[in-house]
């Protein structure tokens, strides 16, 4: 239960549980969602300014907004949402978190890297 709980009030919601079951990142992983964060916390603050990671953010190359199925602001709109975002932030944290749900769904450390 412990080993679940990571907010500690005694249940297990359904992110606690996924967030059980899934592998840490590999090394190669890791570095690459480190090297990414420092892009956007030049100032090593440990925090990413959502304003900034919009300037920086292209939808294009996502399956959904490339066949038409979503608009460039409804793909930022679900990226954005996976993060808390409170102040405007993105912690390293939740930053992390992102990254290692996303490896989830990807094959290899090659393909994660693109």
């Amino acid at each position: 239960m412990k080993y679940y709980d990571t907010n500690g009030d005694g249940s297990i919601s359904y992110e606690e549980f996924l967030g059980g079951l899934r592998d840490p990142l590999s090394s190669r992983k890791s570095i690459i969602a480190e090297r990414a964060f420092r892009r956007f916390d030049p100032n090593n603050t440990g925090a990413i300014l959502i304003k900034d990671l919009a300037n920086a953010f292209n939808a294009s190359s996502n399956p959904d907004v490339a066949s038409g199925k979503k608009s460039p602001d409804s793909a930022w709109n679900e990226f954005i949402l996976s993060f808390d975002g409170k102040n405007g932030l993105i912690t390293k944290e939740e930053w992390f978190g992102y990254y290692t749900d996303l490896a989830m769904g990807i094959p290899n450390d090659e393909y994660f890297a693109h």
